[in-house]
């Protein structure tokens, strides 16, 4: 019966613990490169295929360090954050799949990850 309950309390302290949100850090990165994606466009011509439910996204090229991230950026009104233009320094958080950028009125925007490479030598 004791074992029971012990089980019981270990179960609701890591429920617990697994719940509290987690806390991003983030670094500064630096915007190497926009790309819209083309091909992921919706359909517009005269077809009754159906428009895709994402019909803009973007590939944004971020340097962190010596990595070089890329995050597809998505957005259903083609909307781009103005300040995502080459050269310029972004706020920058790394999860495992995705990285979330801060635009300049705090908004956090999120990318998918689509690559990461190493920086390369010559730049």
């Amino acid at each position: 019966m004791r074992m029971w309950g012990l089980l019981t309390w270990l179960v609701i302290l890591v429920a617990a613990a697994s719940a509290q949100p987690k806390t991003k850090t983030y670094q500064t990165g630096t915007i190497l490169s926009v790309q819209k994606d083309e091909a992921n466009g919706g359909s517009y011509g005269k077809t009754d295929a159906p428009v895709r439910s994402t019909p803009f996204a973007y590939d944004v090229s971020v340097q962190v360090g010596d990595t070089v991230l890329v995050g597809r950026y998505q957005s259903a009104t083609d909307y781009l954050p103005s300040t995502w233009t080459e050269g310029n320094s972004v706020e920058v958080s790394i999860d495992k799949h995705r990285m979330y950028l801060k635009n300049s009125s705090a908004e956090d925007f999120d990318l998918r990850i689509v690559s990461r490479r190493p920086l390369s030598k010559g730049k």
